[in-house]
């Protein structure tokens, strides 16, 4: 199994705007079982964590794996903001910061398997949720935790402070 606690945090400004929730930066606390991606000797393999920020979620709700996985760019077309591949070890830990590009208002996460399951590939997180020209709130977090296991990526999004 493969975690990933993604942490959306907000940096804060002196310039005087209407607060906001848009996080300027993206944490993420990746963890990966021992067990993972395994091939046809049960041997363990890395899996590459693509991280693709978008201004929409559409193209990559109707991609398909191959696309995303083969041509990112032409696939997601103008809505692709920023790229950015990991690749994840069997037993390994990382952090990973993104930061949110201004245009980026989506960030899908994408686990490149060897042998893909339905959608479970692939989460969409809302990076902004309100209006251009706001500036970020102090406490504007979201954390997501989002696990990757035999094949399949799940996430679950929460805005507002770390649980205790």
């Amino acid at each position: 199994m493969l975690a990933v606690v993604l942490v959306l945090s907000a940096c804060g400004g002196s310039q005087r705007a209407t607060p906001c929730s848009t996080p300027a930066l993206a944490t993420l606390y990746v963890t990966a079982d021992t067990e993972l991606n395994i091939d046809e000797q049960g041997q363990s393999l890395p899996v590459v964590l693509r991280l693709l920020q978008v201004t929409d979620p559409e193209p990559l709700d109707s991609a398909t794996f191959d696309l995303l996985w083969q041509q990112p760019t032409e696939t997601l077309g103008p809505a692709l903001v920023r790229m950015t591949d990991v690749t994840i070890y069997p037993g390994d830990t990382q952090t990973i910061e993104v930061r949110a590009e201004k245009r980026a208002h989506f960030l899908g996460i994408m686990g490149i398997f060897r042998e893909p399951a339905g959608r479970d590939w692939l989460e969409v997180l809302r990076l902004k949720a309100d209006p251009l020209g706001c500036r970020p709130a102090r406490d504007a977090t979201a954390h997501a935790r989002v696990s990757l296991a035999d094949a399949a990526l799940v996430a679950e999004l929460r805005i507002g402070p770390p649980e205790g």
